[in-house]
Order: structure tokens, then sequence, then C-alpha cells
């Protein structure tokens, strides 16, 4: 039996946002209209979809699978009204590092296809730099910096610097024979040589081979 079907894009609103006011004001309903939209869902399956404490709202364990099941229906039915319209399709081949598109860009993919439900995206992850090549894809998060017939938009730079625990740092200040914070700093600019007198730990890469990021 079908659940009622208008409740589901203000579930799933309320679930993205969490927050019943935020997901109102998203898809211009009262906010009255929204619990009562929710309630109504909670009634249909029988089990509470958020637990509310106060004024924190989070997902039941029940909510969590329920999103995770209607969220790609909700995104076809929307690329198949869009194509209905008469919005075309529009295919973007996108080449990212692994990590990055683990730890950055699948978490957000869900809210891109939900604002734009007509893209079609296929992603190809490696772990070096990816030939700038259109048989390779359209769009690439790189460290390359410059390529005839491609436009470069920085990201962010990268910043490299060493840290270590706070035992480990007084214990060096006791080594060095240095009081204070102003004391290592000054020392260490004048001889950064000096870390190299205390372990350091070097990050082993995937290609069989040592980083330079102390070197750097």
């Amino acid at each position: 039996m079908l659940p009622p079907l208008k409740a589901l894009p203000v579930f799933e609103a309320v679930a993205r946002l969490n927050s019943f006011s935020l997901a109102a004001q998203e898809l211009n309903l009262s906010q009255s209209a929204v619990s009562h939209q929710i309630r109504a869902l909670e009634n249909h399956l029988g089990e509470s979809l958020f637990q509310r404490q106060g004024r924190y709202l989070s997902l039941t364990t029940e909510g969590k699978h329920y999103l995770d099941a209607i969220s790609s229906s909700l995104s076809q039915i929307a690329r198949a009204s869009n194509l209905i319209r008469g919005e075309s399709e529009t295919k973007v081949r996108i080449a990212v590092y692994s990590s990055f598109a683990v730890c950055w860009l699948m978490p957000r993919l869900p809210d891109l296809m939900r604002r734009h439900p007509n893209l079609d995206i296929s992603i190809t992850m490696t772990h070096s730099s990816p030939e700038l090549s259109d048989k390779t894809a359209d769009c690439f998060i790189t460290t390359d910096k410059d390529k005839r017939g491609f436009t470069f938009t920085p990201i962010y730079r990268e910043r490299i610097f060493p840290v270590c625990s706070p035992a480990f740092y007084e214990a060096m200040k006791n080594t060095l024979d240095v009081h204070s914070d102003t004391d290592m700093a000054n020392l260490l600019e004048k001889q950064p040589e000096k870390l190299g007198d205390f372990p350091l730990v070097t990050s082993f890469g995937i290609y069989n081979e040592y980083t330079e990021d102390w070197r750097r």
C-alpha cells in the first residue's frame, strides 16, 4: 500500500535539512503543514521517523533506512518529470583523486542531484593526476596548473607543517633546553634542522615510496 505521496518530499527535506522550519521555508509551506505531513507518514508506516529532543532533531534507525530507500526513487521521478517537460539530461564526466571523491565529493552528490536532477554524472577515480584529455573527462580535480585548451580555477592552497602531541612537545622542549613556546619558535625558526633530532612520522605512499612531506 502506497504511503501518502505528498509526505515523501516533505520527509526528504526535513531529513536533509535536519529542521522542520528550514524544510517549511524550502517547500514554501507552513511549519504546521510540514509537521502534519510527517505525522501522517509516521502513522501510515507505524514507526517514528525522527527523534525530537528539545530543539534537536535526528533520524531514527527506521528513518535512516527509509530515507536511503526513497531518495533514489524521488530523484528518478524528478528526472523523468524534467524529461517530459523537455529538459534534456546533461552528461558530465568528472575525473578526481580517489581520496577527494570518497571524502568530499560523494557525500555532496545527493544534494547536487536534488538541485539538478537532469544531471547524469559519471566519476572516474584515480590515485595519480588524471590525464587532461577530453577522452578522459569533461572536468578534473588535479594538481596540474596549466594546459592549453583547459580553464583552471584554484580550489585551495595546501599548507604543510609539523605537528606533535602536547606530551611529545614538552619532551622536545626539555631535550632542547627551552622553557617557553616563544623560545621554541625562535630556535626552530633559526635551526629547523633540530626537528631531525627527533623521531619523524613519515607517510609511506601507495607506490611503495616515501612521500616528500618532510623535505618540503
